[in-house]
């Protein structure tokens, strides 16, 4: 029952982590059709007022605080996992297993296990996701730059 609960809070916080970076997406996303409107682009391409850089600095350096979070629980399931192992081998030394004990230890290495894997595909699209706004990160910055030098375009 305990490890069917901690699946379930797994997936919730899975779907909840997924939530939270489609909405980042959508807000860092750059779209075909901005290129359509010259005040759009111009804002996108020269960012005077810096907010552009402001926002993608401020997701930049949240998707990387994230990363630690999203590895974490499974960082921590592993070092649960090696304790059993631990507790497995001596136990072997007092008495052999039991049916119930090897049918726990192997219930909580697929819970392990399950939790590494969605622990591993977040870490992915964060990842993902951090390549993408440093991407667009550079790319105002190379734009702004000359820009502030040289100074506005009129």
């Amino acid at each position: 029952m305990l490890l069917w609960t901690i699946i379930q809070m797994t997936r919730e916080w899975f779907i909840s982590w997924h939530t939270v970076l489609e909405s980042l997406e959508e807000k860092t996303a750059f779209r075909i059709h901005d290129l359509e409107r010259p005040a759009t682009l111009e804002r996108i391409m020269f960012d005077h007022s810096f907010n552009q850089s402001t926002k993608y600095f401020t997701v930049l350096h949240f998707l990387r605080r994230a990363i630690k979070l999203i590895n974490e629980p499974a960082a921590n399931f592993e070092e649960v996992r090696r304790r059993i192992e631990q507790e497995t081998r001596a136990r072997r030394i007092l008495r052999p297993e039991t049916e119930n004990w090897t049918h726990m230890i192997e219930n909580f290495y697929r819970t392990s296990q399950f939790i590494q894997d969605l622990s591993q595909q977040l870490s992915e699209r964060v990842e993902l996701h951090i390549e993408d706004i440093k991407s667009l990160q550079d790319g105002v910055s190379q734009t702004t730059f000359p820009t502030k030098l040289i100074g506005p375009r009129h």
